[in-house]
């Protein structure tokens, strides 16, 4: 992720806090916050922190990365919880917005982008990898056939109780 660095030094003015005092409310070292700032890079974490004690939503100060204009990017600690994602792709965008509908506690939307790309915490363990079945012409005529066949058996067993 980027942090809009501009926006997160005006808010920490404005709210008067140093990055001393930044790093002791958000439990980031200092180095690390410094380097942050320098660099923009942040993690969905540490945006959250930061945005917490600045009493702002995640979005004020996220920043669109225009290097990843067309990736998709699905990032998570070693052992942990939590990953972040992020998607450009249509598809995957309304899955993310259908799931923080339908499951606010596990999945929130943490920023949507300028670019129209979409970035959310979800658990670890709704991700999946899985390789597509590689399936032969015979076995998809005997899946038709047998899927025709328990279409019929199902038919039957209606007929048969109507």
């Amino acid at each position: 992720m980027v942090l809009n660095t501009r926006r997160a030094l005006e808010r920490m003015e404005e709210k008067g806090l140093s990055r001393a005092a930044m790093s002791a409310k958000t439990g980031l070292t200092l180095k690390s916050l410094e380097w942050i700032f320098e660099n923009g890079e942040i993690s969905a974490d540490a945006l959250e922190r930061i945005a917490d004690v600045l009493e702002t939503g995640s979005n004020e100060i996220a920043a669109s990365d225009p290097t990843m204009e067309g990736e998709n990017v699905i990032e998570f600690m070693k052992d942990g919880s939590r990953a972040t994602v992020t998607f450009c792709q249509g598809r995957y965008i309304s899955k993310i917005r259908k799931l923080a509908a339908r499951c606010p506690d596990d999945c929130q939307i943490i920023a949507e982008n300028d670019n129209r790309s979409i970035v959310a915490s979800i658990p670890v363990r709704w991700i999946r990898i899985n390789a597509t079945r590689e399936i032969s012409e015979k076995q998809i005529a005997n899946i038709a056939r047998m899927n025709a066949l328990n279409a019929e058996n199902r038919r039957a067993a209606v007929n048969k109780n109507d």
